[in-house]
């Protein structure tokens, strides 16, 4: 475990400390309500660091850039009003000036996360932002990072600020988990929500996000995690820093410090001891017996699996829905980031047969709940592609002499074609084919706006539309 002691200013020492709890499910939130917050840039940017950063400065101590606002529910416009993101510059110039004062960098805008945390501390000097990493790829380097930004919160009520899908371009907020204590095994917890603030710059269509360097939509709305979904799915090693290494033979930017590491930034109390915690990221409830879910229970218990993991407790994400139906659930056969099956059921949940308020994604293997991504006001919404009607688009866009080879699948795979798998919520249907050479390619449909792509997005053929 790297503690960078280099951060000015960090002053929280090593130690252990005891925590005392009973043993049902709390909630531990933020000290200050946290204010859904987004930069004015996407990918290849700062602006998702700075955002998430500043999410987490609100959550600890009330202020923004040591600056406390007159209402607590507001956001950075209200202390910085010369423009919707006079805010950001102060963070990301100041984050770029102290990065490159400890040497040269190839973090999106020159700012790494250390840099960061010294404007952060430089910016408030009551403030006492810390980085930690971890540079292994293990389970047990995963752990241990998860370990902190648990107990971040658990004592100090402060938000942890991190990378998601390994993109520097691309951090989160965790401004609130769920946990129960493990009585037999004193400072060991059961984590089963993370709530979850995108911190990207979201453009200027809603139906459209911006994305990250790879691709992964910068997500409007509040984004609520299983344990493991989150540990698992969205908790990523850095691997994406500046596309002009990225692709690299051997691997990427492997000189950079944070290349391959699990990385996390927090503002404990001056003086704070970290206690020693174990945390266990678990998976929600199951609705039904292993085996046994279809797209038909996917629908229509989705309010059960929700009530199951305890959704129905979390007025942010619960209240927003009241009114909601649920639509069409469709079976998405994915892959995780490691390459191993991920298979869901997505359904989305509408406030009319053309908005929806909600995405929410259920396990195909007992319909537990793992994700449901509540946005900031509905979506425009189009019924799924069928299968049927998939084959029939794929095949309008193949070239002369190509043949599909397989009857395809609905799916999401970010390790085959990033900048088409942006979000769990967008699968597409995939198609082998042979072209006249006898060279195999792929053709793939968008589910819910029926886009057919033959070949990689970036180099292959597009047709749009139903």
């Amino acid at each position: 475990m790297k503690y960078l002691k280099s951060v000015v200013g960090a002053t929280t020492t090593l130690g252990a400390l005891g925590l005392s709890m009973s043993a049902k499910a709390d909630v531990f939130p933020s000290n200050f309500p946290v204010i859904e917050v987004h930069g004015q840039k996407a990918k290849n940017s700062s602006s998702s660091l700075a955002a998430a950063s500043v999410m987490g400065e609100k959550g600890m101590s009330g202020t923004y850039e040591g600056l406390v606002p007159a209402n607590q529910q507001a956001t950075p416009q209200a202390l910085f009003p010369a423009s919707p993101f006079a805010w950001e510059d102060p963070l990301t110039n100041g984050c770029a000036q102290k990065t490159l004062a400890l040497g040269s960098t190839l973090w999106p805008s020159r700012c790494n996360p250390i840099g960061m945390a010294n404007n952060l501390n430089f910016l408030d000097p009551d403030a006492n932002w810390v980085v930690f990493q971890e540079n292994v790829t293990t389970a047990v380097g995963r752990a241990d990072l998860l370990n902190h930004l648990t107990s971040s919160l658990f004592l100090y009520g402060s938000p942890g600020v991190t990378p998601i899908f390994g993109q520097a371009d691309h951090f989160v907020n965790v401004f609130q988990v769920t946990a129960t204590p493990d009585l037999s095994s004193p400072g060991s917890f059961t984590v089963t929500l993370a709530l979850v603030f995108d911190g990207g710059g979201l453009g200027t269509d809603p139906t459209s996000p911006s994305v990250d360097s790879r691709g992964n939509k910068y997500l409007s709305g509040l984004q609520t995690f299983t344990g493991s979904s989150f540990a698992n799915n969205v908790f990523q090693v850095v691997t994406a820093i500046n596309t002009t290494c990225d692709s690299l033979p051997g691997g990427g930017c492997t000189n950079d410090p944070f290349f391959n590491n699990f990385v996390l930034l927090f503002d404990p109390p001056r003086g704070a001891s970290e206690p020693k915690v174990h945390t266990n990221w678990v998976k929600a409830a199951g609705i039904e017996p292993r085996g046994t879910m279809n797209a038909e229970k996917a629908q229509h218990r989705v309010w059960d699996a929700l009530v199951a993991a305890g959704i129905n407790q979390e007025p942010r994400s619960w209240d927003p829905l009241s009114g909601a139906v649920p639509g069409q659930a469709v079976l998405v056969n994915g892959v995780l980031p490691d390459g191993s099956a991920w298979n869901y059921y997505l359904v989305p949940l509408l406030t009319d047969a053309s908005s929806v308020a909600a995405f929410v994604q259920l396990s195909a293997d007992d319909g537990s709940f793992e994700h449901i991504s509540v946005f900031s006001s509905p979506l425009p919404y189009a019924a799924p592609v069928t299968h049927a009607k998939a084959k029939q688009l794929a095949a309008g866009a193949l070239d002369a002499g190509d043949r599909l080879t397989t009857d395809g699948v609905l799916t999401f795979n970010p390790l085959s074609d990033s900048e088409l798998a942006r979000t769990p919520n967008t699968p597409y249907y995939e198609f082998g084919v042979t072209d006249a050479h006898g060279k195999s390619t792929t053709a793939r449909v968008t589910l819910h706006d029926g886009t057919a792509i033959r070949g990689r997005v970036h180099e292959g053929k597009i047709v749009h539309g139903k």
